[in-house]
């Protein structure tokens, strides 16, 4: 998939100007996360507060991989579907974390059984991250498996990361979104499952990822995301 024209025409001209070289801080990408928020809007019917909701990435696979540091102690558990993108995994290990799998299995398409995982498993879980559309099994997946997690989830007081960077790319039927489900289920006060990872990627090139939900979370995801790069707002 070759870049949009209008893209590499922004890039070009935007590329002489002066400063266009200095770190881009947070607080100078406000017009971009407005046009996330916006994008949130029209394409899943979401509000989202541009300033407190939304943290742009370098694309959705360091999301994965630096969420586990924000909202993981060493030696808590979080779960990752076998198989799973690399970054899943690679974002426990970075976190000291204790892995948990969920099989996925050809004879029942790829679906998630959660039911798998007896109560004392899912009591101790912190973290669980699921990618659909899945790599690399190319299973576009169902509404109806996020909901259930999403369920688990809330019931076991599980963050709940969902790795989307295929939403507009499924081939056939409607690719499932965390964004869709209801607003209470989503941004729960208790800090419960309130981990959303998506990704609009024209190219793989240009692609840029965005994290949105619990305030608290975000704010913990972004000053992680500060000190890995600038080490300031």
């Amino acid at each position: 998939m070759d870049p949009p024209p209008q893209v590499l025409a922004a890039m070009a001209a935007a590329i002489n100007r002066p400063g266009s070289a200095t770190y881009c801080l947070h607080a100078g990408t406000r017009p971009l996360r407005e046009a996330v928020s916006s994008w949130c809007a029209s394409r899943f019917e979401v509000n989202v507060d541009p300033d407190r909701e939304v943290l742009l990435l370098v694309g959705s696979q360091e999301g994965t991989a630096h969420l586990p540091l924000a909202v993981l102690n060493p030696g808590e558990s979080g779960l990752i579907l076998d198989p799973c993108y690399p970054s899943h995994h690679g974002g426990l290990l970075l976190a000291d974390a204790e892995i948990a799998r969920l099989p996925l299995l050809p004879e029942q398409q790829w679906r998630p059984c959660f039911s798998q995982l007896s109560d004392s498993c899912w009591d101790q879980l912190r973290l669980m991250v699921m990618g659909f559309p899945h790599n690399p099994t190319a299973q576009v997946g169902q509404q109806a498996w996020l909901e259930e997690g999403m369920a688990r989830a809330q019931r076991h007081d599980v963050v709940f990361a969902h790795d989307n960077p295929y939403v507009d790319l499924a081939l056939e039927g409607e690719a499932p979104a965390l964004l869709r489900l209801p607003e209470q289920s989503v941004s729960s006060r208790r800090g419960r499952c309130e981990y959303t990872l998506d990704l609009e990627q024209p190219a793989a090139e240009l692609q840029a990822g965005l994290a949105r939900n619990h305030r608290r979370r975000i704010r913990k995801a972004e000053k992680h995301d500060l000190e890995t790069r600038v080490g300031r707002p």
